[in-house]
């Protein structure tokens, strides 16, 4: 469906994707390293057997925004030097020294919520895949504010 793009109108949505990617929590590399350095410690922190399987499920959640995002930024040419994590910070969210279960419920919930509202203005993209991931996107966000 891309292909079928003008190539101005290609240049712009990557133009758009890429600004998109590049702020929490879209951006596909950063969100691989929000999963790695902070969902993913974050289960020996859980009190609970319940509570570690919701846990991990959200870091499978996550790792999958990371797939859906990246998948897409291939499609329409983002560059992958441009996804590369090598010269990136994590975002300051995830560089906070989690030490308590309750800490890190805190901290998703606020991230998250966040993302929420950063993924309902996806909703109304003009981009269509890009909209098309928000919708299946925004689901999974409200589960992890909620959790």
């Amino acid at each position: 469906a891309h292909e079928r793009l003008g190539a101005e109108h290609r240049v712009d949505h990557r133009r758009v994707y890429a600004r998109v990617a590049h702020r929490e929590p879209r951006d596909p590399s950063r969100r691989h390293a929000g999963a790695q350095v902070f969902d993913e410690p974050a289960i020996a922190l859980a009190p609970t057997p319940y509570a570690k399987w919701l846990t991990c499920r959200v870091a499978m959640e996550e790792y999958h925004h990371h797939v859906r995002f990246k998948t897409l930024a291939d499609e329409i040419g983002v560059k992958p030097e441009e996804m590369d994590t090598k010269n990136k910070r994590p975002l300051n969210i995830f560089e906070f020294p989690l030490k308590t279960w309750e800490e890190f419920v805190v901290i998703k919930m606020l991230g998250d919520l966040a993302e929420i509202l950063q993924v309902e203005d996806l909703l109304h993209c003009s981009f269509v895949p890009l909209r098309n991931l928000a919708r299946t996107t925004m689901p999974e966000e409200k589960f992890h504010a909620q959790f």
